[in-house]
């Protein structure tokens, strides 16, 4: 019989609007709630990268803006 390892994560989400010059853009960050380890993101498209790749899924996102995978700015 095979057994399978089964693994959790956990974050805690928060979602904010921000303007800049021409039009509202969304900030994401997350926070792990077992360390306090926060993270921020400058577009959602940047979150859904670090969570494909906290499962393991990688994918071929690249922030338009050039900014960093885990930007903090917010």
């Amino acid at each position: 019989m095979t057994r399978t390892t089964s693994r959790y994560i956990s974050y805690l989400l928060r979602l904010w609007q921000v303007s800049d010059s021409r039009q509202p853009v969304w900030r994401a960050m997350v926070e792990d709630p077992r360390s306090g380890e926060q993270r921020g993101f400058a577009s959602p498209e940047l979150l859904f990268a670090f969570l494909c790749d906290q499962m393991g899924r990688r994918t071929d996102i690249v922030d338009a803006e050039g900014g960093d995978r885990d930007d903090q700015s917010g």
